[in-house]
């Protein structure tokens, strides 16, 4: 393992200690001792004692009674509100992105899920790419502003083609595409940099600031997440335009906030000014070579035995580029369990979201919509972070529990698998009111009876066995084959006439209703019947179906304006069905909550119908309506598809355990990844853990798609399992792991100095401009003058 070990500042923090079979070689020592040496033999520099003497002051760890908030950096701030607004405008638009895909794009509920874990997956592929901009060509700073920009195109974008035609049922892909690719261009491209970025404002030793600086660095993500998933569903559903929910201001509000983000990261440069260190030339690609050159070597035996695969590399490329390879590739073996946590993690958006649709959202007078249960994961987070923080993992060392990052990591792994054991067994109870919607090779068919007496339905081919309904009731719905039928309807009526006919037509993958009412006509009162297409599935985002079938009204007007008021008011056309006295209007979606529902009898008077229209999330209603004739007014609510019985707060446990398994793999990891990077490394390894929440995205993306676990239920305890097994693996894999300490940009600057000094060269006479170094931005940046 010596080979794989860079000297430099060990990283701790208060609840571990790293794992290490060596202790660290601190290559500032080896290169004093090595200047003590030759000062032994050759005649002492005074500029040597003297720059020695200042290395070694530098290198000293100052006890600071300053305020907590004087302890660090002022450049930070400006980052964590940058990070606050730019993750708002990322969960702003995403909190919705499912539903937008599925009401306006129209897309099925499996499409939707691809397409938005292929976005999820783009995001975090990107970074890879944004790490080789950082670190080799333009560094941070740089890269963060300019990809900034392209992220904030692509949010306009995603808001102005969010306008009609887009919302009129005839929607094109094209331009919420190009808003996709965009943001995720953008999005991906700055991840990976402005976590580093942060870190790179401390000093060598301030280890414990960097430490709580990505816990606040979370903290100011999960801020942004839980504002922005309350509040963008408000203004999507509640806030209406062009007749629809209003989708172009829920997604202008996320390019505003962009736009904040922006302005607040440049304000940071103006004002306190940031420390940047230039970019190394594209160290991502000259990895790639020395790896390539040490396999090359190694298969022709050219070299004499190397302790380390990568030394054979040693002929054409600097040892510091192999030690800085060693380290990333020993951090790299510990990232290939890891995908499979985020292809749990993620779901929250898509899978668990669906599962939400399916629930009951209401509390009392409040309903909640399935978009909102999303706010749970930052809320928790907020919560948890100082809870881990200051009481969990100071209990653990007190008891002298180690816990170290890797072991952390792995405890997050079964958190989340016992959040998908939660999930699986809610979904099972919410199973029981799903309706399968007709297949393609079938048609749904449904009686609904509006008349005073039983009736009884059979098609003269005998191609089913009779369906009966009970007076102003409906029947269970019944699977046929596609075609043309002759239904005749008989009812036991002894008012009104035997019976009736009706040619009904029934496509594939549809529902129909066969509708039958009493109606008065010149030779007495008759059963009439008329067929009307149904609703057999659930709605979406916890909504309900409507459609009003009324009787007995004036049959020379062609429709009738029906007004629904509540905490929510609808308005819309009952229609002529022809000659045949019905009047049915389309289907609709409505908010789950009581109605008083009043049919315009004429221009100044709305005739209220005699009982409350109470809507449940979930439930498909057929409304009859029996106008008084004769006797008093009749209206039944038929429930013709099951309401969502299964409470939505069932879901708070699974949230829980999956923001607790967050806590301890998310933040861990990510300081983790800092933490192990070479200096010259840090965006590229960010980039690498972030390249994993990519890959786990396409895990659910290939199952999704494959579609070969049927059940939801099921498929959930698949992912359980998964991760259980790949929990197992990683601990085995981390009882492996030796804790690596690699340089800080400090390091690499003091040993090009005193290297240099050695050779009696004035460092700042010498220096390569392109070297790590620490500008000052209201002089100089990246190494340059400032214009």
């Amino acid at each position: 393992m010596r080979s794989i070990i860079k000297a430099g500042q060990t990283y701790e923090r208060i609840d571990e200690t790293f794992d290490s079979e060596l202790e660290p070689i601190n290559v500032e020592d080896l290169i004093l001792n090595n200047v003590d040496s030759e000062e032994e033999t050759n005649e002492a520099s005074p500029l040597v004692d003297e720059k020695k003497e200042e290395l070694k002051d530098e290198d000293k760890v100052v006890e600071s009674n300053e305020p907590f908030y004087r302890r660090y950096p002022k450049s930070i701030y400006f980052i964590v509100g940058n990070e606050f607004c730019e993750r708002y405008s990322y969960y702003g638009m995403k909190a919705i992105l499912v539903l937008y895909f599925t009401e306006i794009l129209l897309l099925s509920a499996s499409t939707a899920t691809t397409i938005y874990h292929t976005f999820s997956l783009l995001c975090y592929l990107t970074p890879i790419f944004g790490a080789m901009l950082s670190d080799g060509y333009l560094g941070k700073f740089y890269t963060i502003f300019w990809l900034s920009w392209v992220y904030l195109i692509g949010s306009s974008t995603m808001s102005l083609t969010a306008l009609p035609p887009q919302t009129t049922g005839d929607p094109y892909f094209w331009g919420p595409a190009l808003g996709l690719l965009l943001i995720a261009i953008g999005t991906g491209g700055i991840k990976p940099c402005v976590a580093a970025f942060g870190g790179d404002q401390f000093g060598k030793h301030q280890t414990n600031e960097v430490q709580v600086f990505f816990s606040i660095f979370y903290f100011s993500i999960n801020c942004g997440s839980l504002l922005a998933t309350f509040l963008t569903p408000i203004l999507r559903e509640d806030v209406q335009c062009f007749d629809n929910d209003c989708y172009a201001l829920a997604f202008g509000v996320p390019a505003v906030l962009l736009l904040v983000a922006i302005f607040i990261f440049v304000l940071g440069r103006i004002t306190i000014g940031y420390k940047m260190y230039p970019p190394q030339g594209n160290i991502v690609w000259m990895v790639v070579k020395a790896t390539g050159r040490a396999i090359k070597n190694r298969c022709k035996g050219k070299q004499k035995q190397c302790e380390h695969w990568l030394d054979y590399a040693a002929d054409k490329y600097d040892q510091r580029l192999i030690n800085d390879a060693k380290i990333l590739y020993h951090v790299l073996i510990m990232y290939v369990p890891l995908p499979v946590f985020w292809a749990l993690f993620d779901q929250q958006g898509s899978r668990w979201t669906l599962q939400a649709t399916q629930m009951d959202g209401s509390l009392g007078g409040i309903n909640l919509k399935p978009d909102q249960m999303q706010l749970l994961n930052p809320l928790l987070i907020l919560l948890l972070i100082p809870i881990f923080d200051n009481l969990v993992y100071p209990c653990l060392k007190k008891c002298n529990i180690r816990c170290t990052h890797l072991q952390r990591m792995t405890w997050g792994m079964l958190f989340a698998a016992a959040a998908f054991v939660c999930s699986a067994f809610v979904q099972f109870a919410v199973n029981t009111t799903v309706v399968v919607p007709p297949e393609s090779t079938e048609s749904g068919v449904t009686l609904i009876n509006a008349a005073p007496c039983d009736v009884r339905m059979v098609p003269t081919n005998g191609a089913w066995d009779s369906v009966v309904a009970s007076p102003y009731d409906y029947s269970e719905i019944l699977m046929t084959t596609p075609g043309a039928y002759f239904l005749n309807l008989e009812g036991n009526c002894s008012s009104i006439g035997q019976s009736t006919n009706v040619a009904a037509d029934f496509d594939g993958g549809e529902a129909y209703r066969i509708i039958v009412a009493e109606f008065a006509t010149d030779n007495g009162h008759e059963l009439v019947a008329v067929q009307s297409p149904d609703k057999y599935e659930k709605p979406d985002r916890g909504l309900a179906y409507g459609s009003f079938i009324m009787t007995n009204l004036d049959p020379e007007r062609e429709y009738y304006t029906v007004h629904m008021s509540g905490e929510f008011d609808y308005e819309f056309n009952v229609t002529k069905q022809g000659d045949t006295g019905f009047f049915i209007s389309e289907w609709e979606l409505y908010e789950p909550v009581d109605y008083t529902v009043c049919v315009m009898v004429n221009e100044s008077y709305c005739e209220q119908l005699p009982s409350k229209f109470k809507v449940k999330a979930g439930a498909a209603y057929s409304v009859v309506y029996q106008a008084p004739h004769q006797g008093a007014a009749v209206m039944e609510v038929l429930e013709t598809v099951p309401a969502n019985t299964v409470n939505i707060l069932l879901q708070i446990p699974q949230y829980t355990l999956i923001t607790a398994g967050e806590v301890m793999f998310s933040i861990t990891g990510l300081e983790f990844s800092y933490a192990q990077a070479p200096a010259s490394m840090k965006s590229c390894l960010q980039a690498c853990w972030l390249l994993t929440v990519c890959f786990g995205n396409l895990i659910v993306i290939l199952i999704a798609e494959s579609s070969f676990i049927p059940n939801q239920a099921l498929e959930f305890l698949f992912f359980a399992g998964l991760m259980v097994v790949v929990s197992i693996i990683f601990a085995l894999m981390s009882t492996w792991y030796t804790y690596v300490t690699p340089t800080h940009y400090d390091d690499i600057v003091a040993e090009d100095e005193k290297e240099q000094l050695t050779n009696g060269v004035e460092a700042n006479e010498t220096k390569d401009p392109n070297e790590f170094a620490m500008t000052n931005p209201h002089d100089t940046t990246e190494g340059e003058e400032k214009n």
